[in-house]
């Protein structure tokens, strides 16, 4: 598939976490439908040096972890930073998410469909 497509960028991101792509509607909403996860996809020609240079650094000293960047903005929140980890890492960690072959149509979700949520959110099965 190609990625110079931004509505192939958005079926790829789908497919990989098992959601459905909601496409252009005219309204304001995720751009893959998933159970657990709302999905906004960004592509773009090329990221920051200093998002791969950080990430780099928390690859090489990974060891047996898996490897994240922390963006935070100064004077907010902690709780209000964002978590960088790739796709591939979060897969792996999340089991039942398996990272999708894009010759193969499987189903990844990871709750279970008779599940409906509750205040507590959905049930999540390992």
């Amino acid at each position: 598939m190609r990625t110079d497509n931004w509505k192939n960028v958005e079926r790829g991101v789908a497919k990989l976490f098992g959601g459905t792509r909601t496409g252009s509607n005219g309204e304001s909403r995720r751009d893959v439908e998933h159970p657990i996860f709302s999905i906004e996809v960004k592509h773009r020609k090329s990221f920051p040096d200093w998002l791969h240079s950080a990430y780099g650094q928390a690859d090489r000293e990974k060891e047996h972890r898996i490897p994240i960047v922390v963006l935070h903005e100064r004077y907010t929140k902690f709780e209000d930073a964002y978590v960088v980890i790739k796709a591939e890492h979060f897969c792996k960690h999340y089991k039942d998410i398996p990272i999708q072959d894009s010759a193969k149509d499987t189903d990844s979700s990871i709750i279970d469909p008779l599940d409906q949520g509750d205040l507590n959110g959905p049930q999540v099965y390992k």
